[in-house]
């Protein structure tokens, strides 16, 4: 069950990258955004079998930033919103 949490982190992360250099979203986009925190998530949850301590933190790594990605992208819309309703 570890190396399908590993195989999908892997397809997650090469499809957002994909997905980016193909024109299909932009990095800015939420959906970039939870493809990489879906994808550092699953691979850290295949880590609990056989632990990698530098692994880990790499993906630790990507779900903090893929989480400030989350909150200046609501930022954004939350000010695009309010500043429609004036």
């Amino acid at each position: 069950m570890d190396d399908l949490f590993w195989f999908i982190g892997i397809g997650l992360y090469l499809c957002a990258y994909g997905a980016v250099q193909f024109g299909f979203i932009s990095g800015s986009r939420l959906c970039f955004v939870l493809l990489n925190l879906a994808a550092a998530s699953a691979v850290l949850v295949s880590l609990c079998k056989q632990f990698d301590v530098t692994i880990a933190v790499l993906q630790i790594a990507w779900i903090v930033l893929s989480l400030i990605g989350i909150a200046r992208i609501a930022s954004r819309c939350l000010a695009h919103h309010a500043q429609g309703d004036h």
